[in-house]
C-alpha cells in the first residue's frame, strides 16, 4: 500500500525538524515526493511562483545584498515521453522571462554525447528534446568545478545534473559557479552546490594581443622600434623589460587608433555617407574621398576582427557582431576562462584571488627554483 506524502502529513514534521527555515514541495502532485526545498528565512526570501510534478519555479531574493533572480528546481521523469511536458512547460516559461534565471538540477537527460560512459551509446533521440529546449531559451551551463559526471550506478556514469543560466544572468553582476561533489555512501547523485560570490576581481585587465592591430600601417614600425630600444642587464631582465615596453607601445597604438572601434567605424561610415550623398547630388568629388574610403575599409575590417576574436568564433559573420547571441557568447567565454576556485597543495579549496595567486607563485618557485648567489 502506497503512502502519499502531503502538506497535512509533512508540514508538522518539517516545522519541528527545521526551525527557522522555510520550505516548499510538490508532494501533493507526486507519490513518494519528488522535490523538497528548504531555505534559511533569515538569509533569503523565496516566493514560490509555480509548482508542477517535475519542477518548482520560484523567485529568490538575498536579504543581505537585495539581489534577486528566478530559480527553477527540476527533477525530470525517467523516460523521454514523460519528460516532454517538462521541456514544453519550461520553453513556454522561458518566453515570459526577461530577467536573471537559473534552472537546476536533475534533468535525467543529456546535452552531449560524451556525457555518458558505459552502457548503450547515447543517441540523438535521447538528447534532442533537451537540446531544442536549451537553444530555444538561450540557456548555457553555468561555470562549474568538480566532477564532470554526476550520477553512477557502478556500471554506467552520466551527467544528469547541471545548472543552466540564461543570457540575462550572464549580463548581470553575478559572479557564480556550480560545484559538483562526490555523492558519498547514501546517494548516487553528486550534490550540486551553486556558489554566488561577491565581486573579487582585480580592476586591471590582463594584456591581450588584438589581431586588428596588425592592420595598421605603423604596426611593424612600432614592433621594430620597441624591440630595438637598448636595455642593459642580464638576459631575463632584458626580455622582461622589452616585453613590458612592447605592451606599452601596443596599448598606445590601440588607444590612438582602435579604441572604441565600433564608434569609430560608425563615425567613418557617417562621414563616407555624407560625402557620397554630395557626389550623387551632382557635387564635386572631394580630394579626401579616396582617403575616407580606405579609412572606413580599415576600420570595418578591424571591427570585424575585434568581435571575432572576442567571441573566439571563426565562423562569425559581420551581421552577428552586435547581436544578443554574440554578447552571450562573449560573456560565457569570459566566465568559463575565469579561475574561480583552486585546490591548494594541502588539499583545501580556496576562492580567494590572493590565495590563488600565492599558490601559483609558490608552485612555480618550487618548479623553477630560486636564483642562487655564488659566494667565492
Amino acid at each position: 500500500m502506497e503512502t502519499k506524502l502531503n502538506e497535512d502529513s509533512l508540514g508538522p514534521i518539517l516545522q519541528r525538524r527545521f526551525v527557522g527555515m522555510g520550505y516548499a514541495h510538490n508532494f501533493d502532485l507526486s507519490n513518494h515526493g519528488r522535490i523538497l526545498l528548504l531555505w534559511g528565512m533569515h538569509k533569503v526570501d523565496v516566493d514560490i511562483i509555480l509548482t508542477t510534478e517535475q519542477y518548482i519555479h520560484c523567485r529568490v531574493c538575498c536579504r543581505i545584498s537585495s539581489k534577486g533572480f528566478l530559480v527553477t528546481f527540476v527533477y525530470g521523469l525517467h523516460s523521454i515521453v514523460t519528460r516532454r511536458p517538462l521541456w514544453e512547460a519550461l520553453t513556454d516559461l522561458g518566453d515570459t522571462i526577461s530577467e536573471s534565471w537559473m534552472i537546476m538540477t536533475d534533468f535525467n537527460s543529456f546535452l552531449l554525447i560524451h556525457e555518458k560512459q558505459g552502457g548503450s551509446p547515447v543517441t540523438n533521440h535521447e538528447m534532442r528534446d533537451m537540446q531544442i529546449y536549451a537553444q530555444a531559451c538561450g540557456l548555457v551551463d553555468l561555470l562549474s568545478v568538480g566532477y564532470c559526471l554526476t550520477w553512477s550506478n557502478g556500471n554506467i556514469s552520466c551527467k544528469l545534473d547541471r545548472s543552466l543560466v540564461n543570457s540575462f544572468w550572464l549580463m548581470a553582476d553575478f559572479d557564480a559557479y556550480a560545484e559538483f561533489t562526490i555523492p558519498g555512501c547514501l546517494l548516487d547523485h553528486s550534490c550540486t552546490i551553486v556558489h554566488t560570490l561577491a565581486k573579487d576581481r582585480a580592476p586591471n585587465r590582463p594584456f591581450k594581443f588584438l589581431n586588428m592591430w596588425t592592420l595598421h600601417k605603423d604596426f611593424l614600425k612600432v614592433v621594430e622600434d620597441s624591440w630595438a630600444a637598448p636595455v642593459i642587464g642580464n638576459a631575463q631582465f632584458i626580455l622582461k623589460t622589452k616585453l613590458f615596453q612592447f605592451k606599452k607601445c601596443l596599448r598606445e597604438l590601440n588607444k590612438n587608433h582602435f579604441g572604441h572601434i565600433s564608434e569609430k567605424a560608425r563615425r567613418a561610415k557617417d562621414e563616407l555617407t555624407e560625402i557620397q550623398k554630395g557626389i550623387l547630388d551632382g557635387g564635386p568629388i572631394p580630394l579626401e574621398y579616396s582617403h575616407v574610403r580606405k579609412k572606413i575599409t580599415l576600420l570595418i575590417e578591424a571591427e570585424r576582427q575585434f568581435y571575432q576574436q572576442r567571441a573566439k568564433n571563426v565562423y562569425l559573420r559581420n551581421s552577428d557582431k552586435c547581436t544578443k547571441f554574440f554578447h552571450d557568447v562573449v560573456k560565457r567565454n569570459n566566465k568559463r576562462n575565469a579561475i574561480i576556485m583552486l585546490k591548494k597543495r594541502d588539499g583545501e579549496q580556496t576562492t580567494s584571488l590572493g590565495e590563488v595567486a600565492e599558490e601559483f607563485v609558490d608552485y612555480f618557485h618550487g618548479l623553477l627554483g630560486q636564483k642562487e648567489v655564488c659566494v667565492e
